[in-house]
């Protein structure tokens, strides 16, 4: 079977478990990956909460990044969910129980305890400082490594929520020279969801909380040109939107 993405953050945060980047890369990954938790179920009609085992180390759900895997432990069809690895940390974040991802199935096979899900659910909260004050001037970004890398992947995420990011170092009148990513055109009420990607990168990277701070601009602004002129630009996908076909008159309609 083809490695998922998962099993190829596992076995890098595996070469060696005292290197918190690729620890956090790991969980980086298993908070945005598609999950299917199994259900328990009276053999025909699933219900709502997830099928738990009790081992000594505490109770944990049963997770699979692909349904083939789900499939293969079960040996047949199972009752299942679909959620995120942020979803599975929330819903179980005050039950006290850990996840059982991918067990006996594939080389990322592991538990992770109910003490880490918490861990998750508290990293995946934090914030980034959103700011309004306009800069005295601007300045190429100065970022801590692997930042820029980490911003692309996480925004790719958040097509069509904003047309593009820029970022800056920016100076202000107090003096304060801060990293500032500046989101262009957000889609109304898309603000709080750019924000936490944002986070998400920064936090995952190992970096400061204050490493970077957000600001979200119109692109008719006046400070958008300054932006441009000094700032990484990272442009946001953009939906694909289906052209209308446009009717051949030479063809006749056919008729249902």
């Amino acid at each position: 079977m083809t490695a998922t993405r998962l099993d190829q953050a596992h076995a890098a945060m595996m070469v060696d478990e005292t290197d918190d980047l690729a620890r956090l890369a790991f969980f980086a990954d298993f908070a945005d990956t598609e999950l299917f938790v199994v259900l328990k179920s009276d053999g025909e009609r699933p219900s709502e909460a997830p099928l738990l085992f009790d081992t000594s180390d505490g109770a944990f759900l049963l997770a699979f990044d692909t349904e083939d895997r789900l499939t293969t432990f079960t040996e047949g069809p199972a009752h299942y969910a679909a959620l995120s690895g942020r979803a599975i940390a929330a819903m179980v974040r005050n039950d006290g129980v850990g996840v059982a991802l991918n067990p006996e199935v594939a080389g990322s096979s592991m538990l992770i305890s109910a003490d880490t899900l918490v861990w998750l659910s508290d990293i995946l909260s934090r914030e980034v400082r959103q700011i309004t004050a306009i800069p005295k001037t601007l300045h190429r970004p100065s970022l801590p490594a692997g930042l820029l890398d980490a911003l692309d992947t996480k925004l790719a995420s958040a097509e069509g929520l904003a047309r593009a990011a820029i970022l800056v170092d920016a100076t202000y009148e107090s003096g304060e020279t801060i990293s500032v990513i500046a989101l262009i055109d957000p889609v109304p009420g898309a603000e709080q969801a750019l924000a936490r990607s944002v986070a998400e990168a920064v936090t995952f990277l190992g970096a400061e909380g204050d490493a970077l701070d957000v600001m979200f601009i119109d692109s008719a602004a006046p400070i958008y040109d300054r932006l441009a002129a000094v700032g990484v630009r990272i442009d946001l996908p953009t939906p694909e939107v289906a052209m209308p076909q446009v009717p051949d008159p030479s063809v006749p309609p056919k008729l249902r």
